[in-house]
């Protein structure tokens, strides 16, 4: 089948699967959400925490550049499993999976909680939004492990395969591309990412990480529809990665 047709997969080697606006500055009194999104993200998210870290901001005046740091408070909230989280501050709102059963589900989280924050907090326009998909491919045994082929399309092995003769010096092998489009850029990052870094590579292991990010403002009533098509366009490019190997290791049927 070509890679425009659809295929159903009974597994799959996604890690991570993370959503995310950015919107203006919401001003969180005490840098915390009103109490009416915390109760309604927790019917779905009913573990809450707190998380501390550092926003940097670069500022220019006249002619100099100078680099604040301020502290930032997220708030996260997770599911009973801990297999779904939500990050929110006073100016970005994650979701992430850690168990991704497809989109269909993903897409309902997603309405959910957009669909929570916006009643809370009606905005016309955010300023970013992004789809990430982290696929890391481990096959066991590890054998050959720099051999991919029938799993991954050459076009992105070509590199390994022209050092594989040096291939028991090698501890990583990552690229990276940025496709400009009209209205969004798409980051892909590929390659042996060897979870055993910085030893040499003996693990049957490659990344194909697709990141899917609006450029300009976006109308809040076009984030799912947009998310929608991030989806899309990272499911075409991900199905152009892979070889049939790959799919049949992943298939459960096909149509």
């Amino acid at each position: 089948m070509s890679t425009e047709g659809h295929y159903h997969y009974k597994y799959n080697f996604l890690t991570n699967v993370i959503f995310r606006i950015d919107f203006p500055d919401m001003g969180f009194k005490d840098n915390k959400p009103p109490k009416e999104i915390i109760e309604e993200l927790r019917v779905k998210f009913p573990k809450k925490g707190k998380i501390k870290g550092k926003s940097v901001e670069l500022k220019v005046k006249d002619f100099k550049h100078s680099t604040v740091m301020e502290d930032l408070v997220s708030w996260e909230f997770k599911d009973e499993q801990n297999q779904k989280r939500v990050i929110v501050n006073s100016d970005s709102l994650v979701l992430e999976t850690l168990k991704y059963t497809g989109f269909e589900d993903f897409s309902k989280d997603i309405k959910f909680v957009v669909g929570k924050f916006g009643k809370n907090y009606p905005l016309d326009n955010i300023n970013r939004l992004g789809l990430r998909f982290v696929n890391q491919i481990d096959i066991k045994p590890p054998r050959k492990p720099f051999d991919w082929e029938s799993l991954i399309k050459t076009d992105l092995t070509s590199v390994l395969d022209s050092f594989v003769a040096k291939s028991n010096n090698i501890s990583r092998s990552i690229q990276f591309l940025e496709f400009n489009e009209e209205d969004y850029i798409l980051r892909f990052q590929f390659g042996m990412f060897n979870s055993e870094y910085p030893n040499v590579v003996s693990q049957k292991e490659f990344l194909l990480d697709y990141d899917c990010v609006t450029i300009g403002e976006l109308s809040f009533n076009d984030i799912i529809d947009t998310a929608v098509d991030f989806h899309k366009i990272i499911y075409q490019m991900f199905e152009s990665s892979i070889d049939d190997g790959l799919r049949e290791m992943m298939s459960d049927d096909q149509d």
